[in-house]
């Protein structure tokens, strides 16, 4: 039995929530912890657990949704600081202290009011000024670390402090901000890199061991615990390699009928048929040109056959400066649930270095093509988009604030395949539509293989260098992208394998129901209860859409 109403519990747990994870709470569009870091110190992390664990206590027994998303929050949360322990690796820390400094940047660039933008800036420099307090905090918990954690430490720490020196001042007087505002936002500058310098020193200051370390092993229990308590699946690794082993034969199986028994010679046909035009100085112009039309043929695409709710496209712009090193390539940042400083996504999309020489075009063809950026805008824009730009008006409280990567990066994954079968059937051109099945099914057998990498890396059965070789093997990556792609998956156990598990779960909730419920199933109907659940756990979601097929007459969300 539950210990309190419910309905005032929710918004207490938020509220504190949001409190110990400020960050968190920026990147939702909360913005009334701002100026803080939080704690990171071993007391602040205990506090934390506390925290989380007296809530737990307050939901435990009750099986409404509510309650168990709640549950499901502090559950995930508890297993990340108990087991995966972020705080023991330097990086985590750069990361926490960059994390949403970017989107306050991006508001500020937004925001067209006075009080708003001061606020904005007042937020800045008091999280830049709390580095040294946070990189202090560090010092408790950092004795050793990894090859990994410290490269990705560095490097992030490098990046910043190059922004800082050489890009920092030029995109600040950029903006149109007051003078004061600009003055007050170059001032941090010495004061940043001077903090920014003396981690470096030290995270090279500490003892560095290699994954094989004793340390570092992950018990056999590790991976079904963390798909249990952040995902709410019975999955074992030995499971998860099943899985993801069914679909690697399967894709493989599909990209050689498309093909003709020949997957590599027609990719690499079907990336010359699909290359924007060259010229050294209008490579920008292209690139923007075609993701920003074909957006909006498939936000056409998805109002005229009711796919999904498609309301408005979000902005398309280029990747800012500040973000390029961390996203070479495009991303997303939606609208946070609570944000009144905007109510717009924006798709960034990363520019190429113009001029561009041909033997640079021809290097970077991969990323040139227009089977590729058809594959980014469907799972950014069709796929994260219009689940997210839904959140903000769903009457459930916990719906909101709930955060869950299967379903978050499934659902995106999902979309990719289920729009690609849809979007084909309009179109004449045999080769386009081999071209846009190939490049799906390309792309989703990449997902498979990070199934294998993170759980085979993850429990010690294969080493980096084994992951790499494999990774770069299996997806014609350059050898270094594939080493960092690798070495993410290994500090981020779990994430990897949410995108193909969450699809797969998803698949099977629609099937599950249109067996079920056949006269009172359809596909557009699915899609459009599955964006009004915000990002809960799937099995959540099944639950309550099971429950709602029984007792009412066509509505599944």
């Amino acid at each position: 039995m539950i210990q309190g109403n419910l309905a005032t519990i929710i918004p207490e747990f938020r509220e504190k929530y949001f409190m110990f994870f400020p960050t968190k709470a920026t990147l939702m569009g909360n913005h009334d912890y701002d100026a803080s870091l939080g704690r990171w110190d071993r007391e602040g992390v205990r506090e934390k657990i506390t925290f989380l664990e007296h809530y737990r206590d307050l939901v435990k027994g009750s099986q409404e949704i509510d309650a168990l998303i709640i549950k499901n929050i502090i559950d995930s949360i508890i297993f990340h600081l108990r087991h995966v322990k972020p705080y023991l690796r330097p990086d985590f820390f750069v990361n926490y202290a960059l994390e949403s400094i970017d989107y306050l940047i991006h508001l500020l660039e937004k925001a067209d009011d006075g009080a708003a933008k001061r606020s904005i800036v007042n937020s800045l420099v008091s999280r830049v000024n709390n580095f040294p307090v946070l990189f202090m905090q560090s010092r408790e918990w950092l004795s050793y670390t990894t090859p990994i954690s410290r490269n990705l430490a560095l490097y992030l720490l490098r990046f910043f402090q190059e922004f800082l020196e050489n890009d920092y001042r030029r995109f600040i007087y950029s903006l149109p901000l007051a003078q004061e505002f600009k003055e007050k936002l170059i001032g941090v500058i010495p004061f940043t890199i001077e903090s920014l310098s003396k981690f470096s020193d030290f995270v090279r200051s500490l003892e560095v061991i290699p994954l094989t370390h004793p340390r570092l092993r992950r018990s056999k229990s590790f991976y079904k615990a963390l798909f249990k308590d952040k995902y709410l699946l019975d999955y074992t690794p030995d499971k998860l390699l099943e899985v993801a082993e069914k679909k690697i034969v399967s894709l493989n199986q599909d990209l050689a009928d498309i093909s003709g028994g020949d997957p590599e010679t027609y990719f690499q046909s079907l990336v010359e048929r699909n290359l924007i035009p060259y010229s050294p100085d209008t490579i920008n112009t292209h690139l923007m040109q075609y993701f920003r039309n074909t957006s909006k043929n498939y936000f056409d695409f998805c109002s005229d056959t009711h796919f999904l709710p498609a309301d408005h496209q979000p902005t398309i712009e280029w990747t800012p400066i500040y973000k390029r090193a961390t996203s070479p390539l495009a991303s997303y940042i939606s609208c946070g649930p609570y944000e009144n400083l905007k109510k717009q996504g924006v798709f960034w999309v990363c520019p190429a270095t113009e001029p561009l020489s041909r033997q640079e075009f021809d290097e970077r063809r991969y990323l040139y093509h227009r089977q590729i950026m058809n594959s980014l805008i469907i799972h950014e824009l069709i796929g994260h988009h219009l689940q997210s730009a839904r959140v903000p008006f769903l009457e459930k409280e916990t719906y909101k604030f709930s955060s869950n990567l299967t379903y978050d990066e499934g659902f995106a994954l999902y979309v990719e395949e289920t729009f690609v079968s849809a979007y084909v059937t309009a179109l004449n051109d045999q080769q386009e539509i081999d071209d846009m099945i190939f490049f799906q099914k390309k792309a989703e057998l990449m997902r498979a293989h990070r199934v294998y990498v993170d759980v085979s890396l993850g429990t010690n059965r294969i080493s980096l260098e084994e992951a790499t070789r494999y990774f770069f093997d299996k997806n014609a990556l350059p050898y270094e992208t594939a080493k960092a792609e690798c070495e993410k998956y290994y500090l981020n156990p779990g994430v990897a394998s949410s995108y193909l598990i969450g699809k797969l779960e998803l698949m099977e909730l629609s099937r599950y129901l249109k067996e079920k419920f056949i006269d009172r199933f359809s596909l557009p109907l699915f899609h459009q209860g599955l964006v009004n659940y915000g990002s809960i756990p799937i099995p959540l979601i099944k639950r309550s859409m099971i429950e709602k097929l029984f007792f009412a007459e066509n509505v599944i969300y």
